[in-house]
């Protein structure tokens, strides 16, 4: 606000100089003023397109020119106006550029010619400057990220379902805008909201899952694939969200320009309107509903995010049910003998934890708490993992005491059994002993099928808890996104 005011005082004051000398004609002078003065090379260029003109673009006059960082757009603009005006432009050779590349060090200079300038004239209107419209990048469907480029307009969107590796973990820069924005400060710059300090690289979770309780590495990996499709999402609809935010930037840009040149029109005298003053409330009245046409645009798309997390939520609530059910009936289902003694090996997986991208437009930010519940529940489903190992580990240890006892008593009862009349009654006593370990035995593999139903049944609660909390900040979302939009573009 502070430097449209600046701006507008500069216009003014700029303005009465030149009603205080109705009769002198532009100079190089009055040009050098006017950039000193921080008035943009627009306004510059269209003074001297509506001006008396008597320039001075001699070889020497050029370099002073040049010395006092007057643009080559504004020094065109003199050219063609001394044309206009019949006076003789002198030929102003071309300017040889030359590039010293890094791996030509010493060598020979590489010289390019200068490039050319192009010519702002009265012919190029503030409506034509107005044409960048935001796209309909605006329509942003949820899965249509992809890692190496992401084309916003048209999309081709991969589907949600797809696995982990499919979307890479690394968030992608934006792609660079061609948009030339004015320094002039808008509503609705584009904030970027902090979610979380980001994790080492190569911090890891590691699953060691043992027996009847390997299904749950199923469930850590359904999450972690949830987890990186919804990250893909939210990066697709950021770099939409900011290339639109980029153009409406623009439009807003070119608005305060009208209102302040338009300004110092009708502020200069106490006159009535002119046909120029007319012309530029016109055009105001066209960039105005230019913008408000954005805001519009911002707000469907806005709306259609929205749309989006309530189908992901309606997907990964039938997804979470199914999964939790399909693992519990694993569990439930494993044999005993798989999870004692030399069956008992452990199955080891390692996930990656999300680097959580840090520098999200704030209209889409709040959705990242969906991120962290995934991968928070990653952890939970170690945690549980880890607890029902111990009880795994326990009985296979007091299996394999059982069964390093019974191996010498069978191998006894073989040498007996050589005369079985002779040793009827140490046979008898080794079959006891046996008999003891074997019953033993079972009650370890009883043990194991309990504690598999009873680990099947928490699975069972731990679901519904689950849909329940994820209801809950999906509902948040939802709400923070679109009172987010509404906030910003709301049009009166």
């Amino acid at each position: 606000m502070k430097k449209v005011v600046f701006l507008l005082f500069c216009f003014l004051s700029f303005a009465v100089y030149l009603q205080a000398q109705p009769t002198e004609k532009l100079n190089n002078t009055t040009v050098i003023k006017m950039v000193k003065a921080n008035l943009s090379p627009s306004l510059i260029i269209d003074e001297i397109n509506n001006s008396e003109v008597n320039f001075d673009l001699s070889e020497e006059s050029l370099n002073m020119l040049a010395k006092e960082n007057i643009s080559p757009q504004i020094i065109q603009a003199m050219k063609e106006a001394n044309k206009k005006a019949g006076i003789v432009v002198p030929t102003v050779p071309a300017v040889q550029v030359s590039v010293q590349p890094e791996n030509n060090k010493g060598g020979d200079q590489i010289t390019e010619p200068a490039k050319d300038v192009k010519t702002i004239t009265k012919t190029d209107s503030i409506s034509q400057k107005l044409s960048i419209q935001p796209s309909d990048s605006l329509k942003l469907p949820v899965n249509a990220y992809k890692e190496q480029s992401v084309k916003v307009a048209s999309p081709q969107p991969p589907s949600l379902s797809a696995t982990a590796d499919t979307l890479k973990r690394t968030p992608n820069v934006p792609p660079n805008t061609d948009a030339k924005l004015s320094s002039v400060d808008t509503k609705n710059d584009v904030k970027t909201i902090p979610t979380t300090e980001q994790k080492p690289q190569n911090e890891t979770i590691e699953l060691n899952a043992v027996g009847y309780v390997i299904p749950l590495e199923e469930l850590a990996l359904f999450f972690d694939s949830e987890l990186n499709n919804l990250a893909g999402a939210i990066r697709y609809w950021d770099h939409g969200l900011k290339n639109s935010m980029d153009s409406g930037k623009v439009i807003n840009s070119y608005l305060k320009e009208i209102e302040i040149k338009l300004a110092g029109e009708k502020n200069a005298n106490s006159k009535g309107y002119t046909n120029g003053i007319l012309s530029l409330r016109s055009e105001l009245s066209k960039s105005r509903m230019n913008y408000r046409q954005f805001k519009t645009k911002m707000l469907t798309s806005g709306m259609n995010i929205n749309k989006e997390l309530k189908k992901i939520g309606n997907d990964i609530e039938r997804s979470i049910g199914d999964k939790f059910n399909m693992v519990a009936k694993n569990v439930r289902a494993t044999d005993p003998d798989q999870s004692m003694g030399e069956n008992c090996k452990p199955k080891a997986i390692t996930i990656n934890k999300m680097i959580i991208d840090t520098t999200l437009i704030e209209f889409i930010s709040p959705a990242t708490s969906l991120l962290f519940f995934y991968e928070n529940e990653i952890i939970t489903i170690k945690e549980i993992i880890t607890r029902w190992n111990e009880e795994v580990i326990s009985v296979n240890k007091k299996n394999i005491e059982l069964n390093s006892q019974l191996e010498p008593i069978n191998n006894e009862l073989i040498k007996y059994q050589v005369d079985s009349r002779k040793n009827k009654k140490e046979i008898s006593a080794l079959k006891k002993q046996s008999a003891n370990i074997e019953k033993q035995r079972k009650q370890l593999t009883q043990q194991i099928e309990k504690a598999s139903k009873e680990l099947s049944s928490q699975l069972n609660i731990h679901c519904k808890e689950i849909l329940v909390s994820l209801n809950q900040r999906l509902s948040d979302v939802i709400e923070d996104v679109g009172y987010a939009f509404q906030n910003s573009f709301s049009v009166l």
